[in-house]
């Protein structure tokens, strides 16, 4: 047996070794583990490298708001009818109204008017109209009533200017182109604007030329001053009411424009025209001549004046003949042809 200091001394030999060989497990173990980490981190960095990049998460579409959509058109209208709508200026719910089957093109003026006075649908406004619910006999209309709220007009100078009890002249207006009618044509007040003038000499040589009897331009323009004479003159003999039945208000009279006349047979009363033998030729060719009868019978709720068989007012051929093929007023043509 050893001796007890050999043994202690192999021993501690032993301790030694083993130490030696755990620290050398140790490394190799770390080692190994280093390099495990570093060839995972290789290929977790090569697959990043080489996979593709994520889509980006799609955006939310907003849908835009449709477009709102016109009124299918449902009103029949000839060619010439649509060429005539397309110069329309400025017509509200006009679409509307052309959705409506059973609108009738000559009333499209007056279902303008019933929408804007009485603050009626597109389709109210056509099945009223359709049914003459808009019509108001002479007798039942209030012929002052036409002056409230009236405008001031300032296309002074247009040969349709549209003056009556809701438009009025500006204070002081005088059209700055009158000329006299020739000799033999007119009975007082001979002037007119050339233009008119020059159609009224026409249409009276033309009616003469087609084998009837001679008549006037009896009373054309009148001043402003010359109106106030004739109207406050009717309202001291007659009251107010009765002079806005039959007469104008200084301001507001057709004889202004140096557009207007009344035509008459001379000597006698120029509301006797009708009697005129010519007087069925003159309704039917005074639009040739740019003229049109101003105040039609059955047209007094649309005018505010009653019916003069007698007044003529001169707009130019191209309007009179859209108002006589039409059977307006000149109130429905400015309707439309502002």
């Amino acid at each position: 047996m050893a001796p007890r200091h050999m043994r202690e001394a192999r021993r501690r030999a032993c301790e030694q070794r083993e130490r030696e060989l755990r620290f050398v497990v140790l490394c190799v173990v770390g080692a190994v583990g280093a390099i495990a980490i570093v060839v995972a981190a290789f290929f977790a960095l090569r697959s990043c490298a080489s996979a593709p990049e994520p889509e980006p998460a799609p955006v939310p579409q907003t849908e835009p708001a449709p477009e709102p959509q016109a009124p299918v058109r449902a009103a029949q209208l000839s060619s010439a009818d649509e060429a005539l709508l397309a110069r329309a200026q400025d017509v509200p719910k006009l679409d509307e109204l052309l959705a409506c089957a059973d609108l009738s093109f000559d009333l499209l003026p007056r279902c303008i008017m019933a929408m804007r006075e009485r603050g009626i649908s597109a389709a109210e406004a056509v099945a009223l109209v359709n049914a003459d619910g808009d019509y108001i006999s002479p007798d039942e209309l209030s012929w002052s009533g036409f002056y409230g709220n009236a405008q001031t007009i300032d296309d002074t100078d247009s040969i349709t200017v549209l003056v009556n009890k809701t438009h009025r002249f500006p204070d002081g207006y005088e059209p700055a182109d009158l000329v006299s009618l020739p000799v033999g044509y007119y009975g007082v007040n001979p002037y007119m604007r050339a233009e008119a003038a020059d159609a009224v000499v026409s249409f009276i040589d033309a009616a003469m030329a087609a084998g009837y009897s001679e008549f006037f331009a009896q009373s054309s323009y009148r001043s402003y001053n010359e109106q106030n004479d004739i109207y406050s003159s009717y309202a001291a003999n007659d009251g107010e009411e009765a002079a806005d039945h039959y007469s104008s208000r200084p301001g507001h009279s057709d004889h202004q424009t140096g557009l207007a006349t009344d035509f008459g047979l001379g000597g006698g009363p120029i509301n006797d025209f009708y009697t005129y033998d010519g007087y069925a030729w003159v309704l039917e060719h005074a639009h040739e001549y740019g003229l049109i009868l101003r105040y039609p019978e059955g047209r007094e709720f649309i005018t505010g004046y009653e019916y003069e068989n007698w007044h003529f007012r001169y707009v130019g051929v191209e309007a009179a003949t859209i108002i006589w093929e039409h059977g307006w007023t000149l109130e429905e043509y400015r309707t439309l042809f502002s």
